[in-house]
């Protein structure tokens, strides 16, 4: 049986361990964790906070920043908190502050883009990020335990790595062979296991994605 915001009677069941494979709202941003956490069982994955914590991007960067993990410039709306864009650079990104596989995510190159984004947003949502623009390839690294897994950079056809890229296309290529330096692909490596620990994410697999400014040494966690 399926377990569903309201249908939570599969957790009630006798259970040794439950690996959760849900997705976004309810499932990775701690309400599920948290009513397992009450009925005493066992899962995969990280624990309520961490995971509440994990599902808003504002928190998250604040915490990369404590954490001096490199992230780019943003500024967090509301619509008691107005943009104003003479506080950020375009390009820049729009995106809703709490949701994922990039819905509803906006490269906006000109102030008039920015403002329409975060109008759109506002009405939907109520709030939304946005953030400085890094130009450059996606890389993407798994954390198993204790090591960080090797660096994977993603290439797609769009202009980024959108919904449908990520779950639609046949031609997204996830490549291994990445044209950096070894010194560089090392970097990342340390900085996304240490992008894990504001989270205290639990020993089991984690992922976490950085742009790269070209293909230079500048780095951003995303």
């Amino acid at each position: 049986r399926d377990v569903t915001p309201d249908d939570l009677s599969a957790l009630d069941r006798p259970t040794d361990f439950v690996f959760i494979a849900l997705h976004g709202e309810f499932g990775e941003d701690g309400t599920v964790q948290a009513e397992m956490d009450a009925r005493g069982l066992r899962y995969s994955g990280s624990g309520a906070a961490a995971s509440r914590l994990a599902m808003d991007k504002v928190a998250s960067k604040r915490r990369f920043e404590e954490a001096n993990v490199p992230t780019p410039a943003y500024l967090a709306v509301s619509r008691d908190e107005p943009f104003d864009a003479s506080l950020i650079e375009v390009p820049v990104v729009v995106k809703p502050i709490a949701s994922g596989s990039s819905v509803d995510t906006t490269i906006a190159r000109t102030v008039d883009e920015a403002h329409r984004a975060v109008v759109d947003l506002l009405e939907k949502y109520g709030a939304a990020l946005v953030e400085r623009y890094i130009a450059g390839p996606e890389l993407t690294v798994g954390i198993l335990g204790d090591r960080a897994l090797p660096v994977c950079e993603i290439r797609t056809t769009r202009e980024f790595y959108d919904y449908q890229a990520k779950y639609l296309d046949d031609d997204t290529q996830y490549l291994f062979d990445v044209p950096l330096s070894s010194a560089l692909l090392e970097r990342i490596q340390s900085l996304s296991f240490k992008h894990t620990g504001p989270w205290d994410a639990a020993p089991f697999p984690a992922w976490t994605g950085w742009s790269m400014a070209g293909r230079s040494n500048r780095m951003s966690s995303r």
